[in-house]
């Protein structure tokens, strides 16, 4: 599966929401980041891939692209 850039960045900043809501106790707001990343043809099951990857505190260890490259999910 293929994402562009600027896909790609909206879910950077999905990403860092979820993480620091997930890990910092940041009052979610997900309503915006869903109208965002839907507006923008972010297929469901990719918004899904980083909200499951931001859950494991460890994962800020490695690069958004390296998570979704393991998911087979290439920025194209």
């Amino acid at each position: 599966m293929f994402i562009t850039a600027k896909q790609y960045n909206l879910l950077q900043g999905f990403y860092a929401h979820c993480y620091c809501v997930y890990h910092d106790n940041v009052i979610a707001d997900f309503g915006f980041w869903a109208s965002q990343l839907d507006s923008s043809g972010v297929p469901w099951s990719v918004q899904n891939t980083v909200a499951v990857t931001a859950e494991d505190k460890g994962s800020i260890s490695l690069y958004l692209r390296t998570h979704l490259a393991k998911k087979d999910i290439r920025v194209h």
